[in-house]
């Protein structure tokens, strides 16, 4: 008699099983997935702290270089009392504080804010990796300041040129510098030269006027450095504040 045996397989997994595998290999993703947003997030917060970090220390530098730059400029401005004073001589003769006091303020110190930071916060997409938003108005706000000062420092520039174009074309500096190798400084006074090539009283009214506009935006560029530099220290109180910093 023939008998017959039913085949069983029993390597055959369950739904049982297979809704296990799928959980775990889910949950292996899941994981992989979490491990990498929180690497990605922890590189992202390094890098905000180290621009921050550097933001801090550019504004070091810029508050010192406003500081020196205003420093020489107020103390150039001091030769326009002597200037003001004095200008009726021009024409007369030689007046040696007058022609020293001329030449005195003949340019003016400028400053460049450090912009190593800044650049590649707002021109390179860094800005979005600063999730404070106290500390990115901050940044903006300064960048404006910036802005103004270099839009003063551009109108000055034009008003310097005007003063400094039109003294050189008044002024005999060919004569003045041969009489002064001749004779010494001291010996200048007694030519009774004014060593001018015009010297009729529109020109040198025009030359007062440009030297009144020069002197009045460099007072206004001061006034700019006072904001920027106020502006500087505040930033920095502030990131020092929301990061935590010495």
């Amino acid at each position: 008699m023939e008998v017959h045996h039913h085949a069983h397989d029993h390597g055959q997994k369950g739904w049982r099983a297979y809704l296990k595998e799928f959980f775990m290999l889910f949950l292996a993703v899941f994981c992989g997935s979490l491990a990498e947003y929180q690497l990605e997030h922890k590189i992202e917060a390094d890098r905000e702290f180290a621009y921050i970090q550097s933001m801090v220390e550019d504004l070091q530098k810029d508050t010192q270089n406003i500081r020196t730059a205003r420093q020489q400029i107020k103390a150039q401005d001091l030769h326009f009392d002597t200037i003001f004073a004095r200008y009726a001589l021009l024409g007369k003769g030689y007046d040696r504080a007058l022609r020293q006091g001329l030449e005195k303020v003949i340019g003016y110190r400028e400053i460049f804010p450090v912009d190593r930071t800044r650049q590649q916060l707002l021109n390179a997409g860094g800005m979005r990796l600063i999730r404070n938003k106290a500390a990115a108005d901050g940044i903006v706000g300064y960048n404006a300041k910036i802005k103004e000062h270099d839009k003063t420092l551009a109108v000055l520039d034009e008003a310097f040129t005007k003063f400094y174009d039109l003294s050189y074309q008044i002024q005999d500096l060919q004569l003045l510098e041969a009489d002064r190798a001749r004779l010494g400084e001291a010996g200048l006074a007694l030519t009774g030269k004014n060593y001018l090539l015009q010297s009729d009283p529109a020109q040198l009214g025009y030359l007062h006027n440009r030297l009144k506009t020069y002197r009045l935006l460099r007072q206004v560029l001061i006034r700019r450095m006072d904001n920027l530099e106020n502006s500087a220290i505040e930033l920095m109180a502030l990131l020092k504040k929301e990061y935590d910093l010495d």
